[in-house]
């Protein structure tokens, strides 16, 4: 297009100078050259333009034998005319048939020949009717070369979208969403009109469409982050849960489970859910779920006790049968243990007793070591023959093929004590003899003069 000879705000304006100077109107046939100059000053007023076609004539004129006529003149300026009309149309159809539609090359060819009717028209005196018709052949030039923008402008505005369409696609693709991306297009699309839409001639229009483009955007942009956050929050609640039973399902409860679960989703969606944007709301559902945890772990903790003390009830039951057993076997093993006991406190009573009757130390020795010789023997053979039997009879008393883990530990004990009992009786036993021999001595040694004790 020939935007070299127009000015587009605000719309096309030829200027029929420009225009008539980017041709060449000369005629070497005819003797006639136009230079710009002339073109100019042909436009400017009534004197310029009758000055301009008498200096046409003139050369004309020139070119003619002395003795033609004014009509003479005329005729050659016809056929001139004819042919800076053709010699012009060649030379538009040159310089801007690529780039013009067909009425637009009309339309310019139209306004030159205007004007070499008006340099070279022997009929055309009139300096308005020439201006009529120069502004009528501007005027429809215009509308040509607004239409033939407008057409150029829709063809760019329709390249620009695909373009700008394909490499929004081809960058946003992966990481947005089609609704974000067609949002984005749509954004872009509504900029490029108002760069080359012809219609879109408002600017508060233009501003009313983007700023709806923007607050679609904006949306497409909130709902794909809250889809995230969404798919975000379901992931890692899915994961948390599977943690907590790989955890503690062997420990706690199913319900537990739940609770503890429910406790951490609330977190969670506290941290990432679009909807718990209010503090207060979020604090009352944590309060509910920590709640229920607490509820729950408490549950779990009665039964824990309930379990146990029926555990224990049981175990009371069991031994109930055998309580009469193990109270006999302890009996006898209390009265094992205190024969030697006893027998010591007899001897010492039997020991005062003769001391207080005879005053004599002699006497009194000797019927301390016979005492603790007697008690001696008689702890040691019945350790030695009782214990063997007294622990058989207890483990066949009291064990059974069916008892439990806990009642074995408590049966192998009681044997351990009696064991201990009679090993301790035994002990004691053997300090009694020595103790007993030991006295007995003395009292050898006194009657064989060895130790004064005194007389008897």
């Amino acid at each position: 297009m020939p935007f070299e000879i127009v000015s587009s705000e605000p719309g096309v304006d030829v200027d029929t100078i420009t225009l008539a100077q980017e041709t060449d109107f000369e005629s070497d046939q005819y003797g006639i050259a136009v230079d710009d100059q002339q073109i100019e000053t042909l436009n400017e007023n009534e004197t310029g333009y009758n000055q301009v076609r008498q200096d046409i004539r003139t050369q004309v004129r020139d070119n003619l034998p002395s003795s033609a006529s004014e009509d003479d003149v005329d005729d050659v300026l016809l056929e001139a005319n004819a042919e800076l009309k053709r010699d012009a149309r060649a030379q538009v159809q040159s310089q801007y048939g690529e780039e013009a539609s067909d009425e637009t090359i009309d339309d310019i060819v139209a306004l030159q020949n205007v004007v070499i009717d008006g340099l070279t028209d022997p009929g055309l005196t009139e300096f308005d009717e020439y201006t009529d018709r120069r502004d009528t052949a501007e005027a429809n030039l215009e509308t040509s070369l607004d239409d033939e923008l407008d057409r150029g402008l829709e063809e760019a505005n329709a390249d620009m979208k695909r373009q700008a369409a394909s490499d929004t696609r081809d960058r946003y693709a992966q990481d947005a969403s089609e609704e974000t991306v067609d949002n984005i297009v749509a954004l872009q699309n509504v900029v490029i009109d108002g760069l080359t839409d012809p219609e879109l001639t408002d600017f508060d229009e233009y501003t009313n469409r983007r700023d709806t483009a923007e607050a679609d955007l904006e949306d497409a942009i909130d709902q794909e982050i809250a889809d995230e956050l969404d798919r975000a929050r379901r992931n890692i609640n899915a994961d948390l849960e599977r943690q907590i039973r790989d955890e503690f399902g062997s420990e706690v409860s199913n319900e537990t489970i739940a609770a503890i679960a429910e406790l951490q989703k609330t977190l969670v969606n506290g941290l990432i859910s679009p909807e718990d944007d209010e503090f207060g709301a979020y604090e009352t559902r944590r309060e509910q779920a920590e709640g229920n945890l607490e509820e729950s772990i408490a549950s779990e903790i009665r039964d824990e006790i309930e379990e146990q003390a029926d555990d224990q009830t049981s175990l009371a039951d069991d031994f109930d049968e055998d309580n009469r057993e193990i109270s006999l076997a302890r009996t006898t093993v209390e009265l094992v243990s205190f024969a030697p006991l006893a027998a010591a406190v007899l001897a010492a009573t039997l020991i005062g007793c003769v001391f207080a009757l005879t005053r004599s130390a002699r006497r009194t020795a000797s019927a301390t070591g016979f005492s603790l010789l007697s008690a001696g023997v008689l702890g040691t053979v019945t350790s030695l023959l009782a214990s063997g039997p007294a622990l058989d009879a207890t483990e066949d008393a009291i064990r059974s093929e069916d008892a439990s883990e806990i009642e074995t530990t408590a049966i192998e004990g009681l044997v351990a004590l009696i064991d201990s009992v009679f090993s301790t009786l035994t002990t004691q036993s053997l300090v009694l003899l020595v103790l007993g021999f030991v006295l007995l001595g003395v009292v050898y040694a006194d009657r064989a003069n060895y130790l004064p004790l005194g007389e008897e």
